[in-house]
């Protein structure tokens, strides 16, 4: 379990509106464990208060509070973007610390150890300067986490240990039974399930004794992973039910997902499938009410093992592909292994031949993927062995060119017995090709069959290396020139910042602002439209109401819009759902209406209609802005062309949005036309089907 200072620290005046404020703050704070979506909507509401009182430290923990709720449930990638908020402004000492604690739980997630190391790190430094035993205290278990994971047991248990004896002596024993609770996960790894008995044990008495509960409910289910791995179920049954209770009463999302999981499989060891079912449904259903997508992962894979263990496939299959799509968005490799895996033998027994070998192939490059990494591990390996041996590798060699006569005549009679031995197997091995030849005839026939089906994939992966070429030449060149600016800006701040007027400031601040924003939306085109391009993003459509849709994405662009004074009129009505992939109509949304934004000048309109036919609804996407002429229109709908040109105010861009957009509508079988008038604006029209 990790541990956090917490801590609300403000700077300036205290007026009501600004205690009103911190007290949001730290109830979100509060509720960041308990219930990590409802801290998350206190503290967006407290962002938009402080930003009317520009209080950067405020800010700057309303972020990390934000951060914090969405490591809790599982988004670690929205957490990492507002730990780095929170890290970009000025900020007090406790904050920076609980920015930097957070940041190495983020890199921790994300498996970059030395990263993760790096910041807390940091926070050892800045704990020991303020002589602050509790800071201390944190950072030592932390420490620990992150040694654990990376398998170095020795150093994860000093850091525990010392973790320990400080909290001892500053008597906070509710984050010392935190820490005998890890010291009983890391003897719980080690198989000394006695030892870590003994220190759940003392876990439990001291958070019964502070009426500690949540951290009482973690106790208890640790200690029914230890009592199963002992065969005791009847016994880790009752640790996870209490464990449950505990979870329920205070609306601990995670705990209950969590605890439900475990009860699931406790129930299949035993033999009660029925019961098992219902845990991990409800364990299911927790996680995705919650947003729990590492737990919505574990659970779709637990309920397609139970099916397929009760041969009902047809059941099983969907939650194999769920888990499997989950994995790959997260890059859980064993769960891909194993959701590839039990894909291959599910599509087998329902007869699909050529989806059972076609995950089978999916199964053996992720395995020689990783067993090309682990190669090259061990060839390293060995490197370092054989320098450091070398020196009595030499030394035997010298000893041996000094043994006697008969040592030699021993010798040469061990290579004459080793020589008849290799003119057996090789005889065996000739009589072993010989038998081959005729598979490797039958092999050559197929493979003959399969080069006509080869011939036709080269053309599409020319055609597709030539896209990525041209992708690859704009990107270095569009992404290199906006950080040159970025750090030309950051570089005018450092060496002229006391000398310059705030109005300056303010300007080179907002320009990094923009300079960031297209930035990012540039890094999130081109993530993706890898990611399609890699097969990863897969169309599944359903039926979704697209008012809702298109509102979050005005909302999104709203700011960008205000920046240029363009008004946003999104007039679609509500209830009117289409037929199509939600999270791929998103960026074609988002691409159009940000496209709007760049080509319409300053207070101008940007208006979203849309007219309901029988088989479609037609969207249309209407701005004021400089229109195009026929010759621009035509490479708009060029196939697989890089078309942009400067916005109104010079935005600049690579054509990869228009790029994706034409992808996904295709894929979601949507039609897209566009007219326009130079000088008068421009009308993109989607056709999109409201049937499947």
């Amino acid at each position: 379990m990790w541990l956090v200072s917490g801590a609300v620290s403000t700077a300036g005046p205290q007026d009501r509106t600004l205690e009103g404020l911190v007290e949001l703050i730290e109830n979100a704070f509060d509720l960041s464990v308990k219930n990590p979506q409802q801290g998350k909507i206190l503290a967006l509401e407290a962002v938009a208060g402080i930003k009317m009182i520009k209080n950067d430290t405020l800010l700057s923990k309303a972020y990390h509070t934000i951060g914090n709720c969405y490591i809790n449930i599982g988004q670690n990638d929205s957490a990492m973007f507002f730990a780095k908020l929170a890290l970009s402004l000025k900020k007090s000492t406790d904050t920076r610390f609980d920015v930097q604690n957070l940041l190495g739980r983020l890199h921790h997630e994300f498996q970059s150890y030395d990263s993760a190391l790096y910041y807390f790190g940091i926070n050892l430094h800045d704990a020991e300067e303020i002589q602050s035993e509790e800071w201390k205290a944190a950072t030592h278990n932390n420490l620990g986490m992150v040694y654990d994971s990376k398998g170095d047991l020795r150093k994860s248990y000093d850091h525990y240990v010392e973790a320990l004896k400080l909290y001892e002596s500053v008597k906070n024993m509710r984050n010392a039974a935190i820490v005998l609770n890890n010291l009983g996960i890391i003897n719980q790894n080690l198989g000394d399930y006695d030892k870590s008995t003994e220190y759940f044990k003392r876990a439990v008495e001291i958070n019964k004794e502070l009426n500690a509960l949540v951290d009482l409910s973690m106790n208890y289910s640790n200690l029914g992973i230890t009592y199963k791995e002992l065969g005791r179920l009847d016994e880790a049954l009752e640790m996870y039910k209490a464990s449950l209770k505990i979870a329920v009463e205070n609306n601990l999302a995670r705990d209950q997902a969590r605890i439900h999981l475990n009860l699931g499989n406790i129930f299949k060891i035993k033999g009660n499938m029925e019961m098992a079912e219902l845990s991990y449904k409800e364990s299911l259903k927790v996680c995705e009410e919650n947003e729990i997508l590492f737990g919505v992962m574990l659970n779709n894979y637990a309920l397609g093992a139970l099916y397929k263990d009760l041969k009902q496939y047809v059941k099983a299959e969907p939650h194999f592909q769920n888990a499997l799509k989950i994995a790959l968005m997260s890059g859980h490799q064993n769960t891909m292994l194993d959701s590839y895996r039990s894909l291959s033998l599910v599509y087998e027994k329902l007869g699909k031949t050529e989806k059972a070998l076609e995950f089978s192939r999916k199964l053996m490059r992720l395995n020689d993927s990783i067993n090309e990494i682990n190669h090259k591990q061990y060839v390293m390996d060995l490197q370092t062995r054989y320098e450091t041996e070398r020196k009595e590798l030499e030394n035997i060699s010298l000893r041996l060119e000094n043994e006697n006569k008969s040592k030699t005549i021993r010798l040469q009679l061990y290579f004459a017995i080793l020589g008849g031995l290799i003119i057996v197997l090789l005889t065996l091995l000739v009589i072993m090709i010989l038998k081959s030849r005729k598979k490797i005839r039958k092999n050559n026939e197929r493979l003959s069959l399969l080069n006509n089906k080869y011939q036709q994939q080269n053309l599409i992966l020319e055609e597709t290396n030539s896209t990525k070429d041209k992708l690859f030449s704009l990107i270095a060149h569009d992404l290199r020139s906006p950080f040159s600016s970025m750090l030309g800006f950051l570089q005018l701040l450092s060496e002229d910042f006391d000398s310059m007027s705030e109005q300056e400031k303010k300007k080179v601040l907002d320009s990094l602002f923009k300079q960031s924003s297209n930035t990012y939306s540039l890094i999130e085109n081109l993530m993706t439209w890898a990611m399609n391009q890699r097969g990863q993003l897969q169309c599944e459509p359903g039926y979704h109401e697209l008012a809702g849709i298109v509102a979050q994405e005005v909302e999104f662009l709203r700011s960008r819009a205000e920046s240029k004074s363009i008004h946003i009129k999104n007039a679609i009505p509500e209830g009117r759902s289409a037929f199509v992939d939600k999270d791929m109509v998103r960026v074609i949304f988002r691409n159009l209406i940000n496209n709007a934004i760049k080509f319409t000048g300053e207070h101008g309109t940007i208006t979203i209609d849309s007219v309901t036919h029988i088989d479609e609804i037609q969207v249309n996407i209407t701005d004021t802005g400089r229109g195009m002429t026929p010759e621009e229109i035509q490479m708009v709908f060029h196939n697989n062309t890089f078309y942009s040109s400067q916005g109104t105010k010079d935005e600049k861009g690579t054509g990869l949005g228009l790029l994706i957009v034409k992808d996904f509508a295709e894929k979601n079988n949507i039609h897209m036309e566009v007219s326009s008038t130079p000088g008068e604006g421009s009308v993109f029209t989607l056709h999109i089907p409201v049937h499947e």
